[in-house]
């Protein structure tokens, strides 16, 4: 795949431009089947995430195997055999031992495996045992001989189950997923370690790895917990970065902040107010007094005060000589929203009005116009009506 971009190890940029048919095991027809469901390069194929893990790690001893779970024995085969009893049908069996008795391991239409399990070979099967004709008997749906081979990727672990993909089997996808993990490592981690260790995340070279191919499903929880933050952070980072590009090219008004009407308004409040309510306040404040429109989410609680600091943000317009508006969705949330609003906007006596799609005053309603949904409901000083 060529060398290392940098100290760091491989950028996920610079993996996305290594086509995905470089990868071993994924070339010609294959290749073609996974650019067409949108995996094109190594970085598509390292985030191709499992859809779900199975943990095989557990190796009980064959004699005290639980019947009916799916799990991964280990042991060694002692004898094997095969038939076939009628036309297309080929059937191996083993006998597979360790130190607390035997099982006979049954494959159909594999003849090959009676090549592949000499006699003495160490082998880790991987599926359900049941009890046939008093002796236990498991049909593995995963076989590996661990004596002399390669590491194994889908026995005596937790095992990545990948999505089939335009035919590819979870089996072959897992076995390329390793191939080009391998050659990718270590994969370069963008994010200031500051922020990492503040919000307990791990690295990312470490979570792309443990996301296939976890010690334990913890391990594939924290990988996921930080792959999923990346996802976040770069929908944040490009909306952020248009919502600056917006703010440098469009006009917006400078609002008045020292008329007093907001002051009074929080001064007759009969409490004070939260520290986090004071704060958006502020940071909504200093939005509205520059000359650049304001976009903001306000979030909280059913209950943390989200309506006075709404509450707020209208009068600062309103002290300026300006109008205020309240949305929502549904007549009946907006008359809602005018019996909460309309006490706390008369204490310092500014106007309060509600304008629906079934008003039949709109005429005076000082405000724009709504929809046939209707849902405006209208802040004015008296001094200005």
């Amino acid at each position: 795949m060529g060398d290392d971009t940098g100290r760091n190890g491989r950028s996920l940029a610079y993996l996305t431009g290594i086509p995905i048919d470089q990868v071993k095991g994924l070339g010609g027809k294959r290749a073609e089947k996974l650019r067409e469901t949108g995996i094109r390069s190594v970085t598509d194929l390292l985030l191709h995430a499992p859809r779900r893990y199975v943990d095989r790690s557990h190796r009980p001893p064959i004699n005290g195997v639980p019947l009916g779970e799916e799990l991964t024995l280990i042991g060694t085969v002692q004898r094997v055999s095969s038939r076939r009893p009628r036309r297309g049908l080929t059937i191996v069996e083993a006998t597979v031992v360790d130190e607390s008795g035997s099982i006979t391991a049954v494959w159909f239409n594999q003849p090959f495996r009676a090549r592949q399990l000499a006699d003495g070979a160490e082998v880790a099967l991987s599926g359900i045992v049941e009890r046939y004709r008093g002796r236990l008997q498991i049909k593995p749906k995963e076989t590996d001989v661990l004596k002399g081979a390669k590491e194994a990727l889908a026995t005596g672990r937790v095992v990545p189950i990948h999505s089939t993909v335009s035919g590819i089997t979870p089996r072959m996808l897992r076995d390329a997923i390793h191939n080009a993990l391998g050659r990718s490592q270590p994969v370069s981690d963008p994010m200031p370690s500051d922020i990492t260790d503040r919000l307990d995340l791990i690295d990312r070279d470490r979570a792309i790895a443990d996301i296939h191919f976890p010690e334990s499903l913890t391990d594939a929880d924290r990988a996921r917990e930080r792959l999923v933050f990346d996802e976040l952070f770069r929908l944040e980072l490009a909306l952020a970065l248009r919502k600056r590009r917006q703010i440098q090219d469009a006009e917006g008004i400078s609002h008045v902040l020292d008329a007093g009407l907001v002051e009074a308004f929080l001064d007759g409040l009969p409490y004070d107010l939260t520290g986090a309510q004071r704060r958006a306040i502020d940071e909504i404040q200093r939005d509205m007094g520059s000359p650049h429109p304001m976009h903001r989410l306000l979030q909280g609680e059913v209950g943390s005060g989200k309506t006075v600091v709404a509450m707020a943000a209208l009068l600062t317009a309103v002290q300026g000589g300006h109008q205020g508006a309240v949305m929502a969705p549904t007549e009946v949330l907006a008359e809602q929203h005018h019996l909460g609003l309309h006490p706390l906007a008369a204490e310092v006596g500014v106007r309060m009005a509600l304008l629906t799609g079934s008003s039949a005053d709109r005429d005076e309603v000082i405000a724009g116009v709504a929809d046939d949904g209707g849902f405006l409901a209208t802040l004015v000083r008296d001094n200005l009506a």
